[in-house]
């Protein structure tokens, strides 16, 4: 199920990922701190020839090695050492496990990136074109020709809350702005600031 966040929406599939460039990258740099699932994704995403998924990830002194049963290592193994790598057995080894890692990495993985900072930063990124998320709502409110420190940051709540489609609690702090500008000499009226970023393509799809 794909996973809609403000106004993009994400693929929550192993296969989606791989096919959103920027994505992947992300996704790879989130996996970095773990070892074991960085290894599943990168073997669904490597070099799919036989021969490069043994030295890769089923060797023994493989660069990222993958737990598997020992029915399967032993039919990896064979393969290797008599160098049939287009054994049935072992074409189902690779399958097997190509769909295996994608599984566990949908199960936690992607779940837990979508709730990381990495992920923010890049969801923002894609959505103002500045990866901080502070810095992309003070330059809205600056577009916005808001001044008073007040008005500001009433904005730049609206503005955050506004990346992740928020639409509650945009209304309740659009309608605090308002009564906050009407206490004011100057600035007197309703403003959906809301509607003015996307007018604005400060956030955009």
């Amino acid at each position: 199920m794909p996973k809609t966040v403000g106004l993009l929406t994400y693929p929550t599939t192993i296969a989606g990922i791989e096919r959103d460039t920027e994505l992947v990258r992300t996704f790879s740099a989130y996996l970095r701190g773990n070892k074991e699932y960085d290894a599943y994704f990168k073997y669904v995403t490597a070099d799919a020839r036989p021969w490069v998924r043994y030295q890769m990830f089923f060797a023994k002194n493989a660069s990222h090695k993958i737990k598997m049963s020992p029915k399967m290592q032993q039919i990896a193994d064979l393969a290797f050492g008599i160098e049939e790598w287009d054994n049935p057995d072992y074409k189902k080894v690779i399958d097997f496990m190509e769909q295996h890692c994608s599984k566990l990495l949908e199960g936690k993985a992607v779940p837990a990136f979508f709730k990381s900072k990495i992920f923010v930063d890049h969801h923002c990124a894609r959505l103002t074109g500045y990866k901080d998320p502070n810095k992309a709502a003070t330059e809205a409110a600056k577009k916005l020709n808001l001044k008073d420190k007040k008005h500001v940051s009433v904005v730049k709540q609206i503005f955050l809350e506004a990346l992740f489609g928020r639409e509650a609690k945009i209304a309740r702090l659009n309608k605090e702005l308002e009564e906050t500008r009407a206490k004011g000499s100057k600035g007197k009226g309703k403003r959906d600031v809301f509607a003015e970023m996307k007018a604005g393509r400060m956030i955009h799809a």
